[in-house]
């Protein structure tokens, strides 16, 4: 996101004088093994009322269409549920703090946050063929705070993530008089 869609972005706890700098989310790719099983089963579904409607198939027409129905609205749920799940499960990095809201489904989410200035250590892990190559991987940040240990999943970019993060850690350590890394 560009920074002034982010001027626009607004999370529950966020404080008046707060800005959000990054807002992460899972990379696109990610979503790739997902997207295929829907298509790949969307048209195993088709095969099988096109199969049905040619042979003496045991159903009729009638309750074929049916099924491909059924089948296709129970895909089109699982591919929403996934989408959902990716699209709100974010990480937000402010001026202040670090947020990690977890979307488990529509009646539940998580959310951990811990200031900068408690954070200590960053470690960011991209292998595989995909992650090299799409330049995404994981960023594990330990804090001194309540939650010992954030996880940035999948995130485009960790290293720049990791370099602002602990950029703003620093400042915000500066800012409190503390010893910065």
């Amino acid at each position: 996101m560009s920074e002034t869609d982010l001027s626009s972005c607004r999370f529950e706890t966020q404080g008046p004088d707060e800005k959000i700098e990054l807002l992460l989310r899972a990379h696109e790719i990610t979503n790739l093994g997902w997207i295929v099983s829907v298509v790949v089963l969307a048209f195993f579904g088709l095969g099988f009322f096109l199969f049905s409607l040619t042979l003496d198939s045991p159903f009729s027409t009638l309750q074929s269409a049916l099924l491909l129905v059924v089948w296709l609205l129970l895909l089109i749920g699982f591919a929403l549920q996934r989408y959902l799940y990716w699209f709100f499960n974010v990480y937000l990095v402010t001026n202040k703090k670090i947020v990690d809201v977890d979307f488990l489904n529509l009646f539940y989410k998580q959310i951990s946050e811990t200031p900068l200035e408690n954070i200590q250590d960053s470690t960011y892990r991209a292998a595989g063929f995909f992650q090299n190559h799409f330049d995404y991987g994981d960023l594990m940040i330990q804090t001194a705070g309540e939650t010992e240990n954030f996880e940035f999943l999948n995130i485009p970019d960790p290293d720049g993530v990791q370099e602002k993060i602990m950029d703003l850690s620093a400042q915000a350590k500066k800012v409190l008089g503390r010893n910065p890394l």
